[in-house]
């Protein structure tokens, strides 16, 4: 076995946000807005809403514990989704003002 990459995958998993004992059982959609949001909350907090930042967190919330994990189904993820394009819009904007 291959404790180097093991660990390396690990790392990036819990890097990103996500839980290593659970990423093989949830939604890949699930996984995806777990990661935008965790993203998010770390690297962008200056560009979002109060608003926006209220749904990240709850998910983010809801997506840490395991009772209210399985209870999400993939559309719960949309929102999550829909906010880490405006916000990729707006870096996308900014980026284009600078060059």
């Amino acid at each position: 076995m291959n404790y180097k990459a093991d660990y390396q995958t690990n790392k990036w998993i819990s890097d990103n946000g996500m839980d290593t004992k659970t990423f093989s059982i949830t939604h890949p959609k699930l996984l995806k807005a777990q990661m935008a949001a965790n993203t998010l909350l770390k690297h962008h907090q200056n560009l979002l809403s109060q608003h926006q930042t209220t749904a990240l967190k709850k998910f983010a919330s809801n997506m840490a514990h395991k009772n209210t994990r399985t209870k999400l189904k993939p559309n719960s993820a949309i929102p999550i989704l829909n906010i880490s394009a405006q916000i990729n819009r707006k870096l996308f904007a900014l980026a284009k003002l600078i060059k």
